[in-house]
């Protein structure tokens, strides 16, 4: 299941519990989003970017 790898991935290379669970919510939003089982997985180095790009995101316009 592509939430719960990149979940125990991020936890196991030492990332604190929220960020772990906002990057296994990415990569599963990516898995769905394609057809097949495999296509939609991120590697690393695309799952950090894209981690880091909705963390400037949520800067620049945080909730009130």
């Amino acid at each position: 299941d592509a939430f719960g790898s990149a979940l125990f991935a991020c936890i196991f290379l030492g990332k604190d519990l929220s960020f772990s669970l906002k990057c296994a919510t990415i990569n599963a939003g990516s898995v769905v989003s394609k057809i097949g089982s495999q296509d939609g997985l991120l590697r690393y180095e695309e799952l950090m970017s894209l981690a880091d790009e909705i963390h400037l995101l949520q800067a620049e316009k945080p909730f009130p």
